[in-house]
């Protein structure tokens, strides 16, 4: 119903990856909408990764072009043990250079979150290091949370 109105954000607030939910997103994206989607997703890639795994097999490759098209950034937040009690946030954006465009067409999304150690290529930011160097983060949560991004 939103993309027979003058729409130009949609938004899905809780993203469910399944079919009829990934081929709406891809439907958005293919009509010009800015998408901007919440999903329980760690490390930020991905959410892009489980999307294009819920469309259909027969529509992947198409699926993997629009959103390649038209990605352009992914954000992962969670919650960290503070070296001073509580929690602290700790944020991941995967922008949509050219390296990380091409990877999600080609297929090949379990290579977005290892782009984090291609220091030349940085598409992936993520703010568990500074945490860590400003000693809010203690070394043992920063080494597992960044064990999660590569993975």
């Amino acid at each position: 119903a939103a993309l027979a109105r003058d729409t130009q954000v949609i938004v899905f607030g809780e993203m469910r990856f399944e079919p009829e939910t990934a081929k709406a997103v891809v439907a958005a994206l293919q009509a010009g909408l800015l998408v901007i989607a919440n999903c329980h997703a760690t490390p930020a890639p991905s959410g892009i990764e489980r999307l294009l795994d819920a469309v259909p097999i027969a529509d992947r490759e198409q699926a993997r072009s629009i959103v390649a098209h038209d990605f352009l950034a992914a954000a992962g937040v969670r919650l960290l043990p503070s070296t001073t009690g509580g929690v602290v946030l700790a944020t991941e954006l995967l922008m949509g250079a050219p390296n990380v465009t091409q990877t999600i067409r080609d297929g090949d999304t379990f290579l977005l979150a290892p782009m984090l150690d291609n220091p030349p290529n940085r598409s992936l930011h993520t703010s568990i290091e500074e945490l860590l160097l400003d000693h809010r983060i203690d070394q043992s949560d920063a080494r597992r949370a960044l064990s999660r991004v590569g993975t």
